[in-house]
């Protein structure tokens, strides 16, 4: 099983979606499933939540 993770910021999952719903690779049947989950970064500058 091969896998890949795409992270985008953002308020809403719009972007992730209509990023998947249109991706040549997707849209090509090369990609047989896709999912947008929330994500929360916990270390760094633009870290969500902070220690």
């Amino acid at each position: 099983m091969d896998g890949a993770a795409l992270l985008f910021q953002g308020d809403t999952p719009d972007a992730a979606e209509l990023f998947a719903r249109t991706d040549p690779y997707v849209l090509g049947g090369l990609v047989g499933t896709w999912e947008v989950r929330r994500w929360h970064t916990v270390v760094g500058a633009g870290a969500a939540h902070r220690p």
